[in-house]
């Protein structure tokens, strides 16, 4: 990846394909010089910047039209880039916009390499790092969660929220960096009580961008959502209600899903990658055997489950076997569970009740006052499965329920910590540094509450300044610049 600022990039801005427009994009120094002379305007009046003129593409070499089209100019830093900015507006025709970029490189420009656009934006100071990190962030969405927590911190959102955490770390580490290096000059060390201050509030910050973390991960790539249960109980039926297009095969006979079927879909604003599983069941047959270790495969990846049971029948051994791997597994208490009642348009089986406080009273205490000697559902979460596991009685056939359970889903996703105008950690590069940056805050008070030597401390505090200027950039080698822009596209 080139760091330098010092010459004229160019690369088509717009997607590959044909399209109605397509815009070639050029920064650097010389890039209205040849902008100019890849452009022959109708008007004589001097270009001015951020107008768009009318006019036609020229190759410069022979003075041969290449295209009808629109140029507009920035002077930097007015610009996305913060360089000087040609941006040509053509017809989206790939064979036209490759002749007007080779004409742009035998004027000078060189080809810009997949996300150098931005990196420019960086060098010149009008983004930092998240931020740029946003831009490509944005372009990936593929919901409107991912778009609004890209759009947050293309915003800048996070990186207020880092700064605020690097500043009192600075401020913390300044008065001891004074001391140890002005001895003669007789400064005082500062106090430990306001050094230990200044590093909780900086705690205090990194915690809350953690806790965040999670959510900010699931609105970016979305949640894994697996239904499960035993066979026959509406699974693949319920899948393909959610995804409104049938995807799995549904039969009356049993076991019909041999392997895990995943599909996307957006519910509510969010990214659903649901996974349609074999049901859990005692078999012999080696390929149904195959589909429910992959079943378990999906479980312990998931983010969510739907434990799907037939409310027309009486739990079965094989329903109490999935409640005890769902509970092994986490379900209802680090990761989220819907417990959903299919089958609801047939007459229910007596526990399970006719009304929804009857039925959530009968799912959470009933069904193993009513069914069984044993606990079965309750074992997820004793008497407390109605507030913390939501139940859902659904219908596949008259469509009953589904609502409901989808606003389940999504509440499930959200969780209660974040809000759109939150500032949300969604990148792993960023949870390492933010990881690294408060274990360096934790040191630092241990160091302080022993009563060590200040130096000791500055030690510490430079990690944590360094790890929080991992993510804005303050921090950034030419290697990690490299990774991060090597993964936009060419022309952004």
């Amino acid at each position: 990846m080139t760091l330098s600022t010092d010459d004229t990039i160019v690369a088509i801005a717009t997607p590959p394909g044909q399209g109605g427009v397509g815009i070639v994009r050029l920064s650097g120094p010389h890039a209205w010089e040849i902008g100019r002379r890849l452009f022959a305007r109708r008007s004589t009046s001097a270009m001015r910047p951020q107008r768009l003129y009318y006019g036609t593409v020229i190759d410069p070499a022979d003075g041969a039209a290449l295209d009808d089209g629109l140029i507009v100019g920035m002077r930097a830093p007015h610009s996305y880039t913060g360089d000087d900015v040609i941006e040509i507006n053509a017809h989206g025709s790939p064979l036209v916009l490759r002749r007007i970029v080779a004409a742009a490189l035998a004027q000078g420009a060189r080809a810009a390499e997949p996300g150098e656009m931005t990196l420019r934006a960086f060098l010149n100071g009008r983004i930092d790092l998240a931020q740029a990190e946003a831009v490509a962030d944005l372009i990936a969405a593929n919901s409107d969660a991912a778009a609004r927590q890209a759009l947050g911190q293309l915003e800048g959102k996070l990186s207020e929220r880092v700064r605020t955490a690097r500043d009192a770390v600075l401020r913390a580490l300044a008065p001891i960096e004074a001391s140890i290096d002005f001895p003669e000059d007789e400064v005082p060390p500062p106090d430990r009580a306001a050094l230990s201050s200044l590093i909780a509030s900086a705690e205090t910050v990194t915690a809350e961008l953690l806790a965040g973390a999670e959510q900010g991960r699931i609105s970016r790539e979305g949640i894994r959502c697996v239904i499960t249960g035993r066979p026959n109980v509406g699974k693949s039926s319920l899948l393909n209600s959610l995804l409104r297009v049938e995807r799995a095969i549904v039969t009356p006979i049993a076991g019909t899903t041999r392997d895990t079927i995943e599909e996307s879909a957006i519910i509510g604003g969010m990214a659903f990658h649901l996974i349609d599983t074999a049901g859990i069941t005692a078999t012999e047959d080696p390929i149904e055997r195959i589909g429910i270790e992959r079943t378990r495969h999906a479980l312990s990846h998931a983010d969510l489950a739907l434990l799907v049971l037939d409310r027309s029948a009486p739990l079965t051994e094989a329903d109490h076997q999935i409640a005890q791997e769902l509970r092994d597994l986490g379900f209802s208490t680090a990761r989220k569970l819907i417990v959903v009642l299919n089958k609801s348009d047939l007459a229910p089986f007596p526990a399970f009740g006719r009304d929804g406080e009857t039925l959530r009273r009968d799912v959470s205490v009933g069904l193993r006052a009513h069914l069984t000697e044993r606990p079965p559902l309750s074992s997820f979460a004793g008497e407390e499965l109605a507030q913390s596991v939501p139940v859902i009685a659904t219908s596949v056939v008259t469509g009953e329920g589904l609502p409901e359970l989808e606003t389940a889903m999504v509440t499930a996703a959200l969780g209660n910590a974040a809000t759109e105008s939150a500032a949300l950690v969604a990148r792993a590069r960023h949870v390492e540094a933010l990881r690294g940056a408060s274990a360096a805050l934790a040191a630092a008070q241990k160091t302080l509450r022993d009563h060590l030597p200040l130096d000791l401390v500055a030690e510490d505090l430079r990690d944590a300044v360094y790890a929080l200027g991992l993510i804005t950039g303050e921090s950034v080698t030419d290697d990690l610049l490299g990774a991060i822009f090597s993964e936009f596209c060419i022309g952004k």
